[in-house]
């Protein structure tokens, strides 16, 4: 669509810069001037063959005409039977254009809050359901669909958004972006200890703080590790300290070990105690039931947006 007029525009141009080089009396700029057998030139050649010039590649100049007569017809034909406006706004399940129509003004962006039943559909081409919103909606927030319901095709009435969504050509895509909290520094070195043996001395803090030790249910084993700062995830970091299996002892003795306001008064002495500090992570993402394209779709969108992410933070070094 772009590049077959803008070389034609180039062939046009072409040739009329010869048509002015011939207006003018210049030679042609392609080759050697032809000159006769006395070694001046031959005045037939001055300004350009123009005799012995004629029509070349004519069934490529006459395909050439049909392929434009064949685009102009599609797009007469695209504009006549569809909306161009489906290319930049999507359609919500009513069928309406998102920001172009009664009921739907300035909601420009389509979110499609149940891609997993759609995508299961065998139905591969019906119109996903979608919802026109003013922004793409945040991760771990509800959505409200349409008050008002009159086809009877509402599926919910209220809606949970399990992973972020980004806007691309109007449409709210989703990606896997799980997130991160800190969940305090630790120290690997010197090891813990957790029964000390003599005790620890009064006013021993580094000893203190070695026996509030890590756990070894963890996902990375932290039972070597000490505290340097109080964990913010106790429960949720740990298979073990999981209220449903009855590890309510557990869950007691850990927090009886770990003396909270200690560690905060005494953080710079212990990070400076420490030789080898590690940090530790708690990483929540919401899961649902995605089939395998869903998925698919997520893991890709999640790169692209942690790239773009990434590089619009550091522009200035790139």
């Amino acid at each position: 669509i772009v590049v077959a007029p803008l070389r034609t525009l180039h062939a046009f141009g072409g040739a009329y810069r010869f048509l002015l080089m011939a207006e003018h009396g210049l030679p042609p700029p392609i080759g050697p001037r032809p000159s006769r057998a006395d070694g001046r030139d031959d005045e037939r050649f001055i300004c350009g063959p123009v005799s012995r010039r004629n029509c070349t590649d004519t069934p490529c100049a006459a395909a050439f005409a049909i392929y434009l007569l064949g685009f102009f017809y599609l797009c007469y034909g695209l504009n006549k039977y569809s909306d161009p406006r489906d290319v930049m706004a999507g359609r919500d399940y009513n069928g309406r254009s998102c920001g172009h129509e009664l009921g739907v003004w300035g909601l420009d962006n389509i979110y499609f809050p149940d891609l997993a039943a759609d995508f299961k559909s065998k139905d591969a081409y019906a119109p996903k359901y979608g919802i026109c919103v003013h922004e793409c909606p945040k991760a771990k927030t509800t959505l409200k669909d349409y008050p008002d319901d009159p086809k009877k095709l509402r599926r919910k009435t209220e809606w949970f958004v399990a992973s972020p969504t980004m806007s691309v050509i109007g449409r709210c895509l989703p990606y896997d972006d799980p997130v991160e909290h800190d969940d305090g520094a630790m120290c690997a070195w010197p090891p813990c200890n957790p029964l000390p043996n003599p005790p620890c001395r009064e006013g021993d803090v580094v000893c203190k703080a070695q026996t509030m030790c890590g756990s070894e249910e963890d996902v990375e084993d932290t039972s070597r590790f000490w505290y340097i700062t109080p964990p913010r995830f106790l429960l949720g970091g740990s298979k073990v300290l999981n209220t449903a299996h009855g590890e309510n002892a557990t869950i007691a003795r850990r927090l009886r070990a770990i003396d909270v306001r200690f560690l905060r008064q005494h953080r710079r002495e212990l990070e400076n105690a420490c030789e080898v500090p590690v940090s530790r992570h708690v990483t929540i993402s919401a899961r649902v039931d995605d089939d395998s394209f869903a998925k698919l779709i997520k893991q890709y969108s999640g790169i692209l947006f942690r790239s773009g992410r990434s590089l619009i933070e550091n522009k200035f070094l790139v």
